[in-house]
């Protein structure tokens, strides 16, 4: 089974924190749900509401969901990022990240160890012989450019029946290109069903 942990969307640009505001926000429609808590600073601005975590600092963005397997909230993500760069003119952007937190969970009865699923090493390193008994748990870090993107994947062991999947889409935007951070934000809803794609072509039979 695979679960939604938290989503995000990162942009690295020229922000101005003191611009978000529960005022601002509502005014434009950034995201219509009221603020819960709120900080603005000229160095970092807060808005947190019912579904969503929303962070600035002069040269960070993040916005994020709040609750597991919120799968309504995720996809209205891009749509508010859309609305911020049009409402926000001036940005120079650097990058985009489109990042998933995804836990796979086997079941009671069956495990499966990542280790057989992928090959860590050219040499074919046995680790468990270097580590002896103490190494208990394998994961991985995976390394894949496909343009536009360059994909991180960070797999990790919670327990012997499942594995969290942290993907991180990086994306280079060239200076203030709004409409091509867009089309790269409208990627968004297909690299969150690509994510449990990889997850289960890595996981074989494992169950899904």
């Amino acid at each position: 089974m695979i679960e939604l942990i938290t989503a995000n969307i990162v942009i690295l640009a020229n922000h101005l924190p003191s611009i978000l505001t529960p005022a601002w926000v509502k005014d434009k429609k950034i995201i219509e749900e009221e603020a819960k808590q709120f900080v603005t600073t000229s160095t970092f601005s807060l808005f947190e509401s019912e579904h969503y975590v929303f962070t600035v600092d002069p040269v960070r963005l993040q916005l994020s969901t709040k609750l597991p397997n919120d799968e309504k909230s995720l996809k209205h993500i891009p749509e508010v990022l859309e609305k911020y760069v049009d409402n926000f003119k001036g940005l120079t952007f650097k990058a985009l990240g489109l990042n998933f937190i995804l836990m796979h969970r086997t079941g009671q009865n069956k495990q499966y160890n990542i280790s057989t699923q992928i090959q860590y090493s050219e040499n074919n390193v046995e680790l468990k012989r270097i580590f002896d008994e103490h190494m208990t748990k394998l994961g991985s870090i995976l390394y894949v450019e496909n343009p536009p993107y360059k994909l991180r994947l960070v797999i990790e062991p919670t327990d012997e029946s499942s594995f969290k999947y942290d993907f991180n889409y990086h994306y280079d935007i060239p200076s203030s290109d709004t409409q091509l951070i867009k089309e790269y934000l409208d990627a968004f809803a297909e690299r969150y069903e690509n994510s449990k794609l990889l997850i289960k072509k890595i996981v074989g039979d494992a169950d899904e």
